[in-house]
């Protein structure tokens, strides 16, 4: 949509018959194309959010158990990089191999060989 907005200024105002600069309308064009695409970068910049770090580890235990075992690295974790980390337990084998491969977790405690996961 940016790109096809992008052009239509373009070409409306870059016509070598109808540009006519001594006029003033091209620069106006041109002036109101830059403004344009100030507005859209910092609209851009400006809807990124900012999510938590999602740790997560196999599903060797149950929910509770893992909390409890991941809970306090996610909380030194967060201390030490400066933004919230959340330990999240997959529910199972399948679900846990599918998220890592989508990269859906930041941090993962596991063996070295996902690394290439």
């Amino acid at each position: 949509m940016i790109i096809k907005i992008i052009k239509q200024f373009y070409f409306s105002s870059i016509q070598a018959s109808s540009v006519n600069f001594n006029s003033g309308k091209g620069f106006q064009r041109i002036s109101t194309l830059c403004k344009c695409l100030i507005v859209m970068i910092c609209c851009c910049v400006s809807l990124t959010v900012k999510a938590d770090l999602i740790l997560s580890a196999p599903p060797r235990e149950l929910p509770e158990a893992g909390l409890k075992l991941y809970g306090p690295l996610a909380s030194h974790l967060s201390e030490l990089l400066g933004e919230k980390v959340i330990y999240q337990h997959p529910n199972n084998w399948l679900e846990y191999q599918r998220d890592l491969r989508r990269g859906v977790y930041d941090i993962v405690f596991d063996g070295p060989h996902f690394v290439s996961w």
